[in-house]
């Protein structure tokens, strides 16, 4: 059962057995711009001590539902079509433990992944292992990792591997592979779901930046923070130390944005600036959108032109924001330090 615990962006606040809750209202909408949960103003914020507590990535299932995770909260959340937010799982307490409702532990969620199978995937970081949500029963079990951290298991089952911080994950687009961004061990790791086998597809264990054109799986990563696959079957990989944005295609790596160094630069993809980039999304235009952390500001890869721009928000300003997800013709973002989620036209970008 569903446990409504707030609206969103316009309110009225509600005290219930010493809990702040938030009535249901419309999610408001600034030109290009909807705030989907969360302040419409980021100073209002101490309002919604119950709705969102730091999340990380939002998507959008093809039945129009967006399921959320929280770092700070360590709950899995969903947002209802009347701007309300609704508990599915987990707690502020830290673990590792199964289950479902509030019995459920995790270890600082960063992430979440979903495919056709009526399963969603979350990066459970601190825990070391990737954990699944069945949306059915709502039951959460381990899918991968023993919870030791460590590097171990390739060619083998999902049971007796080991991650260090697996700090994202991403579907593949035929619902059949799930991507790992494994970064403690500077690795891109793919999970066959057919018969839950893993092995690496990127990165050596050895911290540097790879050479364009080299064999992806034995190149040196710097910190991969997230992986996405394209239409083509492309994986678009940022690092957030090495400051960039990498692609990996027919098994070979290069860079395609970012000079390397931490910084704030539009214009030509290879100077272009980040500042510790932190996820990725792909739209089947091929656009790029990348969570730009520190920047505060959701950045653009044109594969065409070869640039890298700011995407406009209309004068919403954003604080660390950790995630993109591309949803049709919009782009979800969670404004994580605002504790927030916006949804922004992107059709005509």
């Amino acid at each position: 059962m569903l446990r409504r615990l707030a609206c969103v962006s316009l309110f009225t606040v509600v005290s219930t057995a010493g809990v702040g809750f938030v009535e249901a209202q419309e999610p408001a909408t600034i030109g290009r711009v909807t705030v989907l949960a969360g302040p419409q103003r980021p100073d209002a914020s101490d309002t919604l001590a119950a709705a969102l507590r730091t999340p990380f990535a939002a998507v959008r299932g093809r039945d129009g539902v967006i399921w959320v995770v929280e770092y700070d909260g360590g709950r899995i959340l969903q947002l209802s079509e009347d701007g309300s937010v609704d508990f599915i799982a987990g707690s502020e307490r830290r673990g590792l433990v199964d289950g479902r409702g509030e019995t459920v532990r995790f270890n600082q969620l960063h992430n979440l992944a979903m495919n056709h199978r009526g399963m969603i995937y979350l990066s459970d970081h601190r825990n070391h292992v990737v954990r699944r949500l069945e949306i059915a029963t709502g039951v959460v079990s381990t899918l991968a990792g023993t919870g030791e951290p460590g590097f171990g298991g390739d060619g083998g089952s999902i049971s007796t591997c080991q991650f260090q911080q697996p700090i994202s994950v991403a579907a593949s687009r035929d619902g059949q592979s799930l991507y790992v961004a494994d970064i403690g061990n500077r690795r891109i790791r793919a999970i066959d779901l057919s018969n839950e086998t893993i092995r690496t597809i990127a990165g050596t264990g050895r911290r540097g930046e790879p050479v364009d054109g080299a064999i992806a799986v034995e190149s040196p990563l710097v910190d991969p923070r997230c992986v996405a696959e394209d239409r083509d079957g492309n994986l678009w990989i940022v690092e957030r130390g090495g400051h960039a944005l990498r692609v990996i295609r027919d098994g070979r790596i290069y860079t395609v944005a970012g000079t390397g160094k931490p910084g704030y630069r539009d214009g030509a993809a290879m100077q272009a600036m980040f500042r510790g980039p932190k996820h990725v999304d792909v739209a089947d235009d091929g656009r790029v959108y990348i969570a730009d952390d520190k920047n505060h500001a959701i950045r653009v890869y044109d594969p065409d032109r070869r640039s890298v721009e700011t995407l406009d928000l209309d004068g919403f300003e954003l604080e660390r924001p950790h995630g993109v997800s591309v949803d049709g013709e919009s782009l979800l973002i969670a404004d994580s330090f605002h504790n927030r989620i916006l949804s922004v036209l992107i059709e005509d970008h």
